[in-house]
């Protein structure tokens, strides 16, 4: 008989990377799987109801949610110094936000005294709680946790050999299947689907039995941060970009007609956005651009919007003369429309990154995807006298240390550099030792082979199953 998988999403983004593009082929071919997924965090509930042993969706209730919230909270609060970023994320949770970007004078005043209250009640929550006598008694109920009944019916009914779970941060559906596979004594997986988790977040216990990481460097952030045995850590990439390197060296059609420079939209963090520092470097890369025609020989710049942010505001790209909007997501952005529903086709970014000249992003993962496709890419990490701002995320973000090290990636420090960096990096946009040290140097951070995610995946689930 074939053992049995139970597998566990969370979110719309694993619905993507794991389900659509068929990560789990493979291990579905030699496994029974069955899955279950949050009714209240997957919106694409068409694309998974029909799917072969779906088992159903679990709920849970605003009690068992603010429950969830707290525990996460106060492990923020206890592992504040474990690392810089998680520290700096604490300090942006922990930050009133006054005034939102769709409220009016008035709105803010009226909503000033109740929001100091908050602030100050969560504040003095994290530090009585984190008070000897008050964070024993804490630690003994939480050992009493109480799992969601349908999580727990689902597990007891299947028995499964073995119980995987994607994450981004964490999410309370993630937490309790790990907790009943603890129980029930059942090997668990992790799959860490985003690059910062295990630099920039709390880990809760109990953890799974084995984590799945993207590249050395996470699987030495776990070690390190975390305390997590590297026999407990495999490296094995991330099936979200398995679409570009299958695809980065066919000759893919531009969406447009012109050379462009693509510039990748820095989604900030939360509610805090980055927007003033695009806003400023797309300002001075236009003004760049128009002195400078026959350098750069009538290129345009293609702003692509993060399709997920939280923060709502917007630049008017109007008064740019050589800057646009990626038609792709222009729609969206002008209703202010982010989140998780919305899927863009991932068969549209390869092309779109390939045919840039050169790539312009913030300390997202984008300069990841940049080189992938081995491109120039220039990273802004310029400072402002802000709370947030590209600079001060990225000296906060432990998976931006050595960045470098990757040949094609250039930082970008201060913004009065912003011209000779962007000249520097458009003559080197053919650089052939840059390009060919390239996928070496990008293993570090995001492990490739000769192999598929989906054959690495079966190969590393053999060696715990």
């Amino acid at each position: 008989m074939k053992k049995k998988i139970l597998i566990n999403l969370v979110s719309d983004l694993f619905l993507r990377n794991y389900i659509l593009n068929n990560s789990f082929e493979k291990i579905e071919n030699e496994y029974e799987c069955f899955y279950i997924a949050s009714n209240d965090s997957i919106f694409l509930k068409d694309k998974l109801i029909n799917k072969k042993n779906f088992l159903g969706f679990y709920s849970h209730n605003s009690k068992a949610q603010k429950k969830f919230r707290n525990l996460y909270l106060r492990n923020y609060f206890e592992q504040r110094n474990k690392t810089r970023a998680i520290l700096n994320n604490l300090r942006l949770i922990l930050k009133p936000k006054l005034k939102y970007e769709s409220e009016n004078i008035f709105g803010s005043i009226l909503n000033f005294i109740p929001r100091i209250l908050s602030n100050f009640k969560r504040r003095s929550y994290l530090y009585l709680t984190n008070l000897f006598i008050i964070k024993y008694f804490l630690k003994r109920i939480e050992t009493e946790y109480t799992i969601n009944g349908q999580i727990n019916s689902f597990i007891e009914n299947l028995k499964p050999d073995l119980i995987i779970s994607p994450i981004q941060g964490n999410h309370i559906g993630h937490y309790e299947t790990i907790i009943a596979a603890k129980q029930k004594n059942i090997t668990s997986i992790t799959l860490i689907d985003n690059w910062d988790n295990l630099s920039s977040k709390p880990m809760l216990k109990p953890t799974s039995d084995y984590f799945f990481v993207w590249g050395e460097q996470s699987l030495e952030h776990a070690n390190i941060f975390h305390k997590i045995d590297k026999s407990k850590i495999k490296i094995i990439g991330t099936p979200r970009f398995n679409h570009y390197f299958e695809t980065r060296e066919q000759n893919l059609k531009s969406h447009f007609d012109f050379k462009y420079i693509l510039y990748l939209e820095s989604w900030g963090v939360g509610n805090f956005s980055l927007r003033k520092g695009d806003e400023d470097a797309l300002q001075r890369i236009d003004k760049i651009i128009e002195n400078n025609k026959e350098f750069f020989k009538k290129v345009k710049i293609v702003f692509r919007p993060y399709p997920w942010r939280k923060s709502k505001d917007t630049i008017d790209f109007s008064k740019f003369k050589n800057i646009i909007i990626d038609p792709q997501l222009i729609d969206n952005y002008k209703k202010r429309k982010f989140d998780t529903s919305i899927q863009p086709d991932l068969n549209y970014y390869p092309s779109l990154i390939k045919n840039a000249e050169m790539i312009i992003a913030g300390p997202t993962s984008m300069v990841i995807e940049s080189v992938i496709f081995r491109k120039q890419t220039l990273l802004l990490a310029q400072s402002y006298n802000q709370f947030l701002s590209h600079g001060s995320f990225f000296k906060n973000s432990e998976h931006f240390d050595d960045i470098e090290r990757i040949g094609l990636i250039s930082t970008c420090l201060n913004i009065d550099d912003l011209e000779k960096k962007l000249f520097n990096c458009y003559e080197n946009i053919n650089n052939k030792d840059l390009i060919e040290r390239c996928d070496k140097e990008r293993n570090y951070f995001l492990y490739n082979d000769n192999y598929s995610y989906k054959e690495r995946l079966i190969h590393k689930i053999s060696e715990v199953i």
